[in-house]
């Protein structure tokens, strides 16, 4: 990916330093960012402040601190030596931040330290146009299900992006029930504190939480996880077991049954409870790339449900097009890395995603045929994953699946049809 930064970027942070009002980039740039993150706030490993400086250090753009029904918003002190924060960790903070940057106390005879709030976080890290941190929530609830053998908890968790105050859990009458419940809520959110705000499901086959069905029926936002970092949400098939790109394809099937549905899109995120350690919980597995004029979180969710945007778990996109004519896109070559692009799609009067067409062409064109009802792409190399969720793991890309976009009356291209956009199915 083209990790060149606009002039208009690096004047905006030079005014900003000087007082002055901040320059709004105007050219859509590529920005790099994760979702899904936990820290020391819910049941992360981390101190929140070793969490962003992890990301902002590993060239991130963006990161939305997501604990469970939990923004880093009150005061919060966290006991010393509870089994995820050592007296070591401690010290360890503060050779890093310093010891002023590190509040601790004798509680009772317990050490305990404080945790950062989101706006420390933010007035330590953030740079406008060049580190963003965006507020948000996993909205955690539980559907129980009585089975012959007892009750059984499943868990539906769904990612609030934007929020301006905490979402509580809630209950439903059935798995989908419940989801759709939570969006509703955050859409409520959105309207009541008019803002923009994006939610997106997590983790749909973990514990067997959701069927296929329940997320082809997804109303009011369009957005779930096709690929979680976690070792315990496998994105590959296992045996005979479907994979969750097969659940992608399958539900966006489904809503065709219903022209007006908008099509499902796919968020990539790494789920990540600490930074280093335990290989099941680490970062930097897998990322979102959105493209947008500038670094706001109103600017990328926009661009998001424009569906301009990418999930990967290593590889950098050059370009996406979309247009009348073909479906493109335009890999960044790396030395010595060899990859394919497969272009997946249904066609009208069918209901099996077929493989349309696949190559290693630069870029890679895939021509409307004129009776497809959607496409998508997926970019896999044959370079290993630096920090793979599984044995053999390879870097993969993944692009939102688009309809053909419609022509104007005379006959000529639609103004803006590069990414289409499609109807908003009540968000």
């Amino acid at each position: 990916m083209n990790r060149t930064v606009l002039i208009a970027v690096t004047s905006a942070a030079l005014a900003v330093a000087a007082g002055q009002d901040e320059v709004v980039p105007t050219e859509p740039q590529w920005w790099k960012g994760n979702t899904h993150t936990h820290t020391l706030w819910s049941d992360g490993l981390s101190a929140p402040e070793t969490v962003v400086d992890w990301y902002r250090a590993h060239d991130y753009d963006f990161l939305v601190l997501s604990d469970h029904n939990h923004m880093q918003t009150e005061e919060r002190w966290f006991t010393v030596d509870d089994g995820r924060l050592q007296p070591e960790d401690v010290d360890e903070l503060k050779s890093i931040f310093g010891d002023r940057a590190v509040e601790t106390r004798d509680w009772n005879g317990q050490p305990q330290m404080r945790l950062q709030t989101l706006t420390e976080l933010q007035l330590r890290f953030a740079r406008p146009g060049e580190f963003l941190l965006i507020p948000g929530e996993e909205i955690t609830c539980n559907y129980r299900r009585k089975t012959e053998s007892g009750f059984h908890d499943h868990p539906i968790h769904v990612n609030a992006i934007n929020l301006a105050t905490t979402i509580p859990p809630r209950g439903g009458d059935s798995p989908a029930d419940l989801m759709n419940a939570i969006v509703r809520d955050v859409n409520e959110h959105a309207a009541t504190h008019q803002r923009s705000v994006l939610s997106h499901v997590n983790h749909p086959i973990e514990n067997a939480a959701l069927s296929v069905q329940d997320i082809a029926s997804l109303t009011g936002d369009r957005f779930f996880e096709i690929h979680n970092g976690l070792r315990s949400c496998p994105s590959q098939a296992e045996g005979d077991d479907p994979s969750i790109e097969d659940w992608w394809d399958e539900a966006n099937t489904i809503r065709c049954e219903e022209p007006a549905r908008p099509l499902l899109y796919g968020i990539a995120s790494d789920d990540a409870h600490r930074i280093d350690g335990e290989p099941e919980v680490q970062a930097g597995r897998a990322w979102i790339v959105v493209r947008s004029p500038s670094l706001d979180a109103a600017s990328l969710i926009e661009a998001m449900r424009k569906g301009d945007y990418y999930a990967s778990t290593g590889v950098d996109l050059e370009d996406i097009q979309v247009t009348r004519e073909a479906y493109t896109v335009d890999v960044q070559e790396r030395e010595g890395v060899k990859h394919r692009v497969k272009f997946f799609g249904l066609r009208q009067g069918e209901t099996e995603v077929q493989i349309l067409m696949e190559g290693a062409r630069d870029p890679a064109v895939y021509t409307w045929r004129g009776d497809e009802v959607w496409v998508r792409a997926k970019v896999i190399t044959d370079r290993p994953h630096l920090n793979p969720q599984h044995a053999d793991e390879v870097e993969r890309a993944w692009t939102q699946p688009f309809r053909r976009p419609a022509a104007s009356t005379d006959g000529s291209e639609e103004p803006g049809s590069a990414m289409p956009v499609e109807g908003s199915d009540g968000d």
